[in-house]
Parts: structure tokens; C-alpha cells; sequence
């Protein structure tokens, strides 16, 4: 046991899905539990937090953190283990850029609050307790590598966990996926557009959608282009566009940016009002084009000052 690499797994702001993707590796989990001794997992294991402050330093070979960094305890936990540990390795869209739970930043610490606690007053402690924005792992700590994903696939899980623990030669910041946009793999891609086809955009429900041909095409948005891939394509084949949960290409400082760039290209218009038109129809472009990744974004947010 004490010749096995030493690993941890913690959660900060997140909801359970990247727990629940290691259990998913079946019995992929049960032969990295042979290969490795689990130092802190809290999800799955009686350990308290004073176990990982006794650690020594640099005593834990890998740590996987899942979740944004949302209030003091995430800051607290994520320097805490970066410390005891030798590796960090951010594990889910969350982890990597903010998540879904990064959208909180459209909004002040106090609003968030008072939505929950209506009353008069809301709840100081709740207040005092958030951090003043929502951030991404490495805004906090050094991160090593990234397993992307929301959650991550089993599958790509397993295989890199396996590589970490074979001490495979990884660059720094190495990310567990295709370095190539999702649409090179995509069986719609010879559908891409080519030209200017869009008019109006639709959401998935508002017309039939053909499962054989490119979402773009139809008018329906896919963010595949500016959309890391790797995630096998389970939300195509299941007749749904991507969301951009595998993050974005190397080289693209914002995300969503990205996606307003390429969707620009293929508005198909004459004059303003074509535009308008045309811009006017997309369905909610903060929550759509900054889902998983407006923490991480050019984008500032809302922060605590504005309270006042």
C-alpha cells in the first residue's frame, strides 16, 4: 500500500456529476483503486479535512478537484491541497472554466443571496461566506492537467488516470482531449456550411430536426466548431447540439467570443434589419454561448462592490 501512488479527489462547487462519473468506470474504478491508495475522497470515504492537513507536504502524487471555486471553504481546500500534493488536475467543466455554476457571475453576491433569502436582511452569513465572484480552478492554484467535460465520459476518465499513474511524459497544462474542434470528428461534418445559411436561429423543439445533417445548416445552434473535442459525440448522436462542455480550442482566451465569431459568419443578410432579425432569434446568448465557461471568460461579471 504505502508503494502505491497516493491519490485525493474533492469536490467544491459542483453537483455530484463528476463523483459520479468515476463511479461509471465500473470496473476501470476497481483496477485504479488496486493500483493506487486513496488519501481523501469525502464523497465516497469517512476522511475529514484534518487528515489532509497532517499530510506532509508534496505526499500526495495526484489530486483531482471537481467544481468551481464558489465560496472561502473552495479557496481554502483547493490551496490546501495544491500544497500536499504534487499534481493538480482539474477534473470537469467546473474545475476547468467555471461551469454552469459560473453564471452566477451575471449577477451580485447580494442578489444571489436574497433570491435564496427573500426576507428582509437575507442571511449575513451566507453573504460573507461567497466569494465575491465565481472562479475557475487555476485562477487559484497551478493547474497541471485537465480531464474536461460535464461530466467527464468513463471512458477518457480511466484512460487518463491510467496515463498519470504510468507517469506518462505530459506537458504542462496538457488537457485529456482532442486537440482538434468537435466538428472533425462529427458524421454531419460533410454538411457543414460553407456559406452564409442562416436567417433565423431555432431552438431544437421549434422545428424537425434531421439527425443526419448538420445542426448549422438547419439554423439550429452547435457551438462544435469553436468546441474542443473528444467527448465521442454522445449529444449529436442523441439529436442534440453541442453546448461546448469540453471547453475551448488551445489558443482561444474566450470561449464564447469564439462561438459569436463562427455563427456571425453564416448569417445570411443584406442590411441591418436582416441582422437584427437574425441576432434577435437566438435564445438566451449569455446562457448559451458563456454556459460553462463565463468565469473564465473576458467577460468581468458582477462582483461584490456593486453591493453597496
Amino acid at each position: 500500500m504505502m508503494d502505491r501512488p497516493k491519490i485525493a479527489i474533492y469536490g467544491c462547487a459542483s453537483c455530484g456529476g463528476c463523483d459520479e462519473s468515476l463511479i461509471d468506470m465500473a470496473d476501470g474504478l476497481v483496477d485504479i483503486l488496486h493500483r493506487c491508495h486513496v488519501v481523501f475522497w469525502p464523497t465516497a470515504l469517512d476522511y475529514r479535512h484534518r487528515d489532509v492537513e497532517e499530510l506532509p507536504d508534496k505526499s500526495i502524487d495526484f489530486t483531482f478537484i471537481n467544481g468551481a471555486i464558489r465560496d472561502r471553504q473552495d479557496v481554502r481546500m483547493a490551496r490546501l491541497l495544491h500544497q500536499k500534493s504534487k499534481k493538480i488536475i482539474a477534473y470537469g467543466a467546473c474545475a476547468q472554466m467555471g461551469g454552469v455554476i459560473g453564471l452566477a457571475n451575471f449577477h451580485t453576491v447580494l442578489e444571489l443571496v436574497s433570491r435564496l433569502y427573500p426576507e428582509p436582511g437575507g442571511d449575513p452569513d451566507a453573504t460573507d461566506t461567497l466569494a465575491d465572484r465565481v472562479l475557475p480552478l487555476h485562477q487559484i492554484v497551478v493547474v497541471d492537467a485537465t480531464i474536461p467535460g460535464c461530466p467527464p465520459q468513463p471512458d477518457r476518465v480511466y484512460s487518463a488516470i491510467v496515463q498519470l499513474l504510468d507517469k506518462a511524459l505530459l506537458p504542462p497544462g496538457h488537457v485529456f482531449a482532442d486537440t482538434r474542434a468537435l466538428c472533425a470528428t462529427c458524421s454531419r461534418r460533410d454538411t457543414l456550411p460553407q456559406k452564409p445559411v442562416i436567417d433565423r436561429f431555432y431552438r431544437i423543439y421549434e422545428k424537425p430536426v434531421d439527425p443526419g445533417r448538420c445542426f448549422l445548416d438547419q439554423g439550429v445552434i452547435c457551438l462544435g466548431p469553436s468546441t474542443r473535442g473528444g467527448c465521442n459525440g454522445q449529444c449529436l448522436s442523441a439529436n442534440m447540439p453541442c453546448r461546448g462542455c469540453m471547453g475551448p480550442l488551445d489558443g482561444d482566451a474566450d470561449g464564447g467570443c469564439r462561438s459569436l465569431s463562427f455563427l456571425a459568419a453564416w448569417i445570411r443578410a443584406n442590411d441591418m434589419d436582416g441582422i437584427e432579425a437574425a441576432v434577435s432569434s437566438v435564445p438566451d446568448p449569455a446562457g448559451l454561448f458563456y454556459r460553462y465557461c463565463l468565469a473564465d471568460s473576458i467577460l468581468p461579471g458582477r462582483c461584490r462592490q456593486e453591493n453597496t
